[in-house]
């Protein structure tokens, strides 16, 4: 069974969109969620960083060019302890909750700046091993360690573009809140 959902595409193709409106379907029906998502920091209309807001409210700077340390990424630089104190205990969160109830676990997204976190990298290997169901972006760009979760054989890799972003959200909602294979999305009897 494809257990775990990829969501990947270029920038601005609505990967982050999808994340979001799949967290207002999911509440809606009381999945219980963890993960984040990333938001832009805008100043004057200009990009200057952004931001991880968690499930559970919490948020923090993620990459800024303001920054004077941390692992650099095209004119940022990533805030590691962002990812240690507030994504990496998000994760194992997680995890423990999946030992005793159907959890599912949003990442938006696991890129260049979220792979700086080595403990990032190794909660991530851990989550794709639970219980948990994993939903997450990912860059469409060869990488390392994304390519072999592309591979997993209980993941479904999804190209945004090949299918309608407004009927995504409801396809992946009805895939976690009834057990479904992800296998199925895409397809219209995912919804029957």
């Amino acid at each position: 069974m494809k257990r775990h959902l990829l969501l990947t595409g270029p920038p601005g193709c609505g990967k982050t969109t999808v994340i979001q409106k799949l967290v207002d379907l999911l509440a809606a029906e009381a999945v219980p969620m963890y993960g984040f998502w990333t938001a832009e920091i805008r100043e004057q209309g200009v990009r200057q960083g952004f931001e991880v807001e968690l499930m559970s409210g919490q948020s923090g700077i993620l990459a800024h060019v303001d920054l004077d340390h941390g692992p650099r990424v095209s004119k940022y630089r990533v805030n590691l302890s962002a990812m240690h104190s507030l994504v990496v205990p998000e994760i194992r969160e997680a995890l423990e909750s999946s030992r005793e109830r159907d959890a599912v676990l949003l990442l938006d997204e696991i890129g260049k700046m979220e792979l700086h976190s080595v403990d990032f990298r190794e909660v991530l290997r851990e989550a794709l091993l639970s219980p948990l169901r994993i939903v997450a972006t990912v860059m469409e760009a060869s990488d390392a360690f994304v390519d072999p979760l592309k591979e997993r054989p209980d993941t479904e890799v999804v190209h945004l573009g090949a299918i309608d972003r407004d009927l995504l959200p409801l396809q992946i909602a009805h895939a976690v809140a009834f057990k479904r294979d992800f296998a199925l999305i895409g397809e219209t009897e995912a919804l029957e």
